[in-house]
């Protein structure tokens, strides 16, 4: 059967044979279809809408790339269909991984009371130090300091609830391990937190000491926000991102539907940010999934009198990760181990936004929206729930008849297992997956098929890089090639053998931060 290759404006219309020559696949279209047609090379391309009998265009043109027209023959006689062919934003490498979303994703928010009392970390990092104020006995009010910051970089630890304060112990965050931590018994009756709006920040001053004052935390690199908007190189570019690839994590996705109207209003005041009377940001993004059309339409309907860019891209794994965006929206590349804000890009994720609106509207931001989503889960949900909840009671709420057999914080793709019964949620906790089966297959000889490095969205090869872990020393090359490798997985998840690819690379750049910081050391010695 003859393919129909699309003709440019300034050809004649092409007639073909049959509508059946244009083969349908999965859906995965941004236009109003809900199909995409298999084209001449091989790949999915986009099928025009449905139109009548004028011409339409489809909802998202890339701009810069030729546009094609067509007609196709249909029963209702010849109608003319106008489309524009665009090659997608995307990136060399990746995978499409079953998104396990259908569980929660019409699940609306709902905010979860803790019945034991809370454990709130002291710090937010180790490498963010604090002063705590807070003393056993005493009652706090919800909102209220419970440790200062010490140093321009650090962030205060705010009360998520009212109650009297216990003893200090220790907490388990995913993220950073043990931190210090104080326990506090939720009041019975605890009153509504007055809200004072503020004034959107008009200057760049503003925004940095409302992001520190509120304890605004970008969870990818857990770096306070204040601390990426005054670094080295202020970035130029801002990406709001709301892909959400992660496999079955949709409590980002539920922020953009519940708080469409917000949220746009606050990217909108952000892209107005100024600084010695210039704007702050050249661009501000908010990525989307094309798979949600109408969140799409609606993003783009309170767009047009804001300066905000809408960049509705896939839903191939990792495309969220800060690299792989930089890349993708602005063209530019991270230094090997550099982050978004070597190349003056900032990424930050739909939490932060919400977190930031909070903040103008005179809530603190004391609670996070997380998903308790997996197999072994009988309820899973969206729950909006407070900084230092114990994960156990989590666990209770989804799955109260049975104890699932692990525990992942975060997605599958790179969550951290929890061992510990004194885990609590933190802000960069977005969500909880259970696990019914642990049982993993025993890896075997690798077979030399290069799927890791086909698929490895920064073009490593890493059944080569493993075979330098036994050695005496890492050389330089090697090195360096493991801090390119963002930790995404896909080379240990398409692994015929079953070998642990990715936990192997990250051993190695370890190693090869130990050496370096012991070389280091010899030559200042």
């Amino acid at each position: 059967m003859q393919r129909v290759r699309p003709v440019r404006k300034t050809h004649q219309h092409v007639t073909p044979p049959a509508l059946g020559a244009l083969a349908v696949a999965s859906a995965r279209g941004p236009i109003a279809s809900n199909r995409t047609a298999v084209g001449t090379q091989g790949k999915r391309r986009a099928t025009p809408p449905s139109c009548g009998t004028g011409p339409r265009t489809a909802d998202f043109v890339q701009p810069g790339l030729p546009s094609a027209t067509l007609t196709v023959r249909t029963r209702g006689g010849w109608k003319a269909m106008v489309w524009h062919w665009w090659r997608r934003r995307t990136f060399r490498g990746g995978i499409f991984v079953p998104d396990e979303k259908a569980a929660t994703a019409r699940q609306s928010i709902r905010s979860f009371t803790p019945r034991g009392p809370l454990l709130i970390p002291l710090c937010h990092s180790q490498h963010l130090p604090t002063r705590p104020i807070a003393r056993e006995g005493a009652d706090v009010c919800c909102g209220d300091v419970l440790a200062d910051p010490d140093g321009p970089r650090s962030l205060p630890v705010l009360a998520p609830l009212a109650g009297r304060l216990g003893p200090r112990r220790r907490a388990w965050t995913s993220a950073e391990g043990w931190l210090p931590a104080i326990e506090l018994t939720p009041a019975e009756s605890s009153p509504a937190l007055p809200t004072e709006p503020r004034s959107p920040p008009r200057t760049l001053d503003e925004l940095t000491s409302l992001a520190r004052r509120n304890a605004v935390l970008i969870p990818e690199h857990r770096e306070p926000l204040h601390v990426a908007l005054t670094g080295p190189r202020p970035p130029d570019v801002l990406i709001i991102d709301g892909l959400e690839t992660q496999p079955g994590l949709t409590a980002d996705l539920r922020l953009l539907v519940e708080r469409t109207d917000e949220l746009v209003q606050t990217a909108g005041w952000l892209a107005d940010v100024q600084l010695d009377g210039r704007r702050v940001f050249d661009r501000v993004v908010l990525t989307l999934s094309l798979r949600h059309r109408r969140l799409v339409r609606r993003v783009r309907t309170l767009a047009p009198h804001r300066r905000l860019e809408i960049a509705p891209l896939e839903d191939k794994y990792p495309q969220s990760h800060p690299t792989l965006l930089t890349l993708v929206i602005t063209r530019r590349r991270t230094p090997p181990g550099g982050r978004d804000r070597d190349v003056g890009v900032l990424v930050i994720p739909v939490a932060t936004l919400a977190a930031l609106s909070d903040a103008v509207s005179g809530k603190a931001p004391i609670a996070r929206v997380l998903t308790v989503a997996g197999e072994a889960a009988d309820r899973p949900a969206n729950l909006l729930v407070p900084f230092g909840t114990r994960v156990s009671e989590l666990v209770e709420y989804a799955s109260p008849a049975r104890r699932p057999a692990a525990l992942i914080a975060g997605g599958p793709m790179t969550g951290v297992r929890v061992l510990h019964d004194e885990a609590v949620t933190t802000p960069d906790l977005a969500g909880l997956t259970l696990l019914r089966h642990t049982a993993q297959p025993e890896p075997t000889t690798c077979i030399r098929c290069g799927s890791c490095m086909d698929d490895c969205p920064v073009g490593l090869d890493p059944r080569v890089l493993v075979q330098f872990e036994t050695a005496v020393s890492l050389k330089a090359a090697v090195a360096e090639q493991t801090a390119v490798c963002i930790d995404c997985g896909v080379c240990s998840y398409v692994c015929p053998s079953s070998l642990p690819l990715a936990l192997t690379i990250q051993r190695m750049r370890r190693r090869a931060q130990l050496e370096r910081a012991a070389l280091a050391t010899m030559h200042a010695s």
